[in-house]
């Protein structure tokens, strides 16, 4: 596996940010495709596969977040934790993970809100 850096960390977050495209293509579909005997579970499939797609997407993300962390404890900024020049521990690690988690969870809702409205 080749080195992670914060560029291909980047580059994953903005590959996430194609399931609002893909939604597009999804509703652009609905709206005007022929109606077709199957039409139905055509869209449920796309959505099935959207779903499976981004959620594997988010995960290797996320996952990779926790290793940058991880290899760069030192060069954080403390004062988001509240440390000096003590290693990060676990709990420390957990408090940015859920606040991370909770960003993308509420962008993730926006962006879903926003796309309902086209």
């Amino acid at each position: 596996m080749k080195k992670f850096d914060r560029f291909d960390f980047e580059q994953q977050i903005m590959q996430c940010w194609h399931v609002t495209d893909d939604i597009r293509t999804v509703t652009e579909y609905l709206l005007d495709a022929p109606l077709e005997v199957d039409r139905e579970d055509k869209i449920a499939n796309m959505l099935l596969g959207i779903e499976a797609l981004y959620e594997a997407k988010f995960d290797k993300l996320f996952r990779q977040f926790e290793v940058l962390i991880q290899e760069n404890a030192a060069h954080l900024d403390r004062d988001y934790l509240g440390t000096t020049d003590r290693p990060w521990t676990d709990e420390q690690l957990n408090r940015v993970a859920v606040d991370l988690e909770e960003l993308v969870n509420g962008i993730n809702e926006e962006n879903l809100q926003q796309e309902m409205k086209f």
